[in-house]
């Protein structure tokens, strides 16, 4: 927790905690695109033969196509993540320090700071909203695209084909419009973008209290000092059991009385305040 900023947390609870809700929407269409097109494919080959791979063959490299769009976007949202990050740690440490930026007349350039962070990350944001655009706009063609080929195909080889077949052939490919065109390229955002979010999440950094063996006795008093981040606080909150340590175990003997740094006061007396209503 030493390296984590504010900032970060706000990200992790806020953009990548939301994706698994989005994920689990369109998870399912990873596997029922394909099986409805295997489903398809034998539908049209028993309709009008061979001349129906040359539409599927257009389908399959929209799906490897999408896949690698899937990659893009998950170097993206790596990427737009960590811009994000700074970016509200930046408006955390201007919030906290705003009464020092007013005295000092620094408004102007924080203000191009954040501006400059937001416009790197848009940058980012621009490019994932291309891809998602190029997915939408498959959505809409590929479908005709692929009647156009299966029938070219068709003619080709010299097939003949009656009004009947081309209705049937029209269907079939129709129904693949929205599982393999829309809703396929979708699962594979969002499941780019929740791998991604795993691996923020369970990312962690070296510890900041290692290899440490302490033995406290009754009455003796220790000063616990350090610079800022050195894991002051961490050593009393896993003394406290608030902090579960990774590995070794903590063993208290007794009862601990905490006095923190920063004062909790409660609606009350001052004596109230002192003793919870204990009496003396």
């Amino acid at each position: 927790m030493g390296k984590t900023t504010t900032g970060q947390i706000v990200n992790l609870l806020s953009n990548d905690v939301n994706r698994f809700d989005q994920v689990t929407m369109f998870l399912h269409c990873l596997w029922v695109g394909p099986l409805q097109a295997i489903t398809v494919t034998a539908l049209l080959w028993m309709e009008i033969g061979m001349s129906c791979l040359a539409g599927m063959a257009v389908l399959i490299i929209l799906l490897l196509l999408h896949s690698c769009f899937g990659k893009l976007f998950s170097s993206l949202r790596s990427k737009t993540a960590a811009l994000t990050d700074d970016r509200i740690s930046t408006m955390s440490e201007v919030i906290s320090g705003i009464k020092t930026i007013k005295m000092n007349a620094w408004e102007k350039s924080f203000i191009d700071l954040i501006s400059r962070l937001r416009r790197k990350e848009i940058s980012k944001i621009l490019k994932s909203s291309y891809l998602r655009g190029m997915n939408l706009a498959s959505f809409f063609a590929v479908s005709k695209i692929m009647i156009f080929v299966t029938f070219i195909t068709n003619d080709l080889l010299d097939n003949r084909i009656t009004a009947s077949q081309v209705f049937v052939v029209v269907t079939l490919f129709e129904a693949l419009r929205f599982s393999n065109t829309l809703y396929f390229p979708m699962a594979i955002e969002k499941v780019s973008e929740a791998i991604v979010s795993i691996q923020r999440i369970e990312k962690s950094g070296t510890p900041t209290l290692q290899d440490l063996f302490l033995i406290a006795r009754p009455g003796e008093l220790l000063a616990v000092v350090g610079p800022v981040g050195a894991g002051k606080s961490s050593l009393l909150r896993a003394v406290l059991g608030e902090l579960p340590p990774s590995q070794g175990q903590v063993s208290v003997h007794g009862r601990i009385a905490y006095v923190s740094q920063q004062p909790w006061v409660f609606s009350g007396t001052v004596r109230s305040n002192i003793l919870f209503w204990e009496e003396i």
